[in-house]
């Protein structure tokens, strides 16, 4: 699916035609259409950015352990990158975390708190310039501020709903675009049995036994 949207009132156009209503030329014209678009612009995007890990939005990053440690709980805080919408993985799947707003009298930031000594991970950046979504993406935002301003725009309450089902099933066809273009295999350590495999050898993992079933 492509989409020649490179700016936001782009989006808002796409979204604008889905409800059969004429297009802007921008977000400050003086007319209604333009003043709900602008409103519900960047809450629809931030929505959208949650709602999915959009390959396109995806990022890595190794944070910074923080200088103050949580009050009780875990060992220490991360603070996490600016853009930061939504957290992926880890680069250690055994880590245990928790993502927290900053509650020590701090200005409002969120924290991954874990006992880990470093912190590296993979998250949904907040992308704000249209340009650098994927078409799906694009279609997506698109959608979903139609749902939002359908009601306000056109007075038809089934239009929002319309616009509701077509957001799924696009979010369904991004999950499965996005599945299949990454793979992730897990890496088999053969050591001790794979040399034994290769060589010809016995590996076990328990001692060896003489004829009266005790330990060599």
């Amino acid at each position: 699916m492509s989409s020649s949207a490179t700016t936001e009132v782009d989006i808002a156009n796409m979204a604008l035609t889905m409800l059969g209503q004429q297009p802007i030329t921008d977000l400050d014209d003086d007319n209604n259409r333009a003043n709900l678009v602008d409103k519900r612009l960047a809450d629809v995007r931030d929505t959208v950015l949650r709602s999915h890990h959009w390959n396109s939005c995806i990022k890595r990053a190794s944070l910074t352990k923080d200088s103050t440690a949580p009050v009780w709980g875990y060992a220490n805080r991360y603070p996490v990158p600016t853009d930061f919408i939504r957290l992926v993985d880890t680069e250690d799947d055994t880590t245990e975390y928790r993502i927290e707003a900053g509650n020590q009298g701090e200005t409002a930031a969120s924290y991954i708190l874990s006992d880990d000594t470093e912190m590296n991970i993979l998250y949904v950046a907040n992308i704000t310039t249209v340009s650098q979504m994927d078409s799906t993406l694009k279609h997506a935002f698109a959608i979903r501020l139609a749902a939002e301003i359908a009601v306000a725009v056109t007075g038809d309450a089934a239009q929002e709903a319309a616009m509701m089902q077509k957001y799924e099933i696009v979010l369904m066809e991004a999950r499965f675009e996005d599945s299949s273009s990454h793979n992730s295999l897990e890496t088999i350590r053969g050591g001790e049995w794979l040399s034994s495999r290769l060589g010809g050898g016995v590996y076990r993992d328990f001692p060896a036994l003489d004829g009266g079933g005790d330990a060599v």
